[in-house]
């Protein structure tokens, strides 16, 4: 019993001494070539280590809960946007296009400041961009369903969504260098 308790106050002195025997030191060092190398490791005996001066801590200030967004309010969120797909065109069969697709929008006015496009294809998230066109990557052959969301880029509020659009993707054969 005796030496259990000689070992756990011994633990507990390390634990309580080893922050400040393992206080971090810096050291400069300047090697042949004139490179200057910073280490926590000494290089040598006799190096002393940088005197530092110590860190500016700022504590951070509470800047208070953000008002509520009301649903309704026409100000923040435009209702009769217009948001629309331009291209592709509903039901388009487009050709060859090496698994990409063109895709124009189209909004009454500006975009409203602080919103993004998120652009789905079959119901999975493909692309999001800032402006009215973007060039959605690997869309392969056969029928698609393309529809896209105006949303705030904060909090990601969906503000206007498009209709769908149904296109399909066609590629030549290279089997029989005949569309198919």
């Amino acid at each position: 019993m005796k030496n259990k308790l000689q070992i756990m106050l011994t633990a507990l002195l390390i634990a309580l001494l080893l922050p400040v025997m393992a206080q971090d030191r810096i050291y400069k060092t300047v090697d042949a070539d004139g490179n200057v190398v910073y280490t926590d490791q000494k290089p040598t005996s006799d190096a002393e280590p940088l005197d530092l001066p110590e860190l500016t801590v700022v504590e951070p200030v509470a800047i208070g809960e953000l008002p509520a967004r009301d649903q309704n309010d026409s100000a923040d969120a435009p209702t009769d946007l217009n948001f629309r797909i331009v291209s592709p065109t509903q039901d388009e069969i487009i050709w060859n296009t090496a698994y990409t697709v063109d895709v124009q929008m189209a909004i009454e006015g500006n975009l409203p400041p602080g919103t993004e496009i998120v652009l789905f294809v079959d119901g999975d998230r493909k692309a999001t961009t800032r402006g009215l066109s973007t060039t959605l990557n690997e869309v392969y052959r056969g029928p698609h369903t393309l529809y896209a969301e105006l949303r705030l880029r904060q909090g990601g509020q969906t503000i206007a969504t498009t209709d769908p659009v149904r296109f399909i993707i066609q590629q030549q054969s290279a089997l029989r260098n005949q569309p198919g």
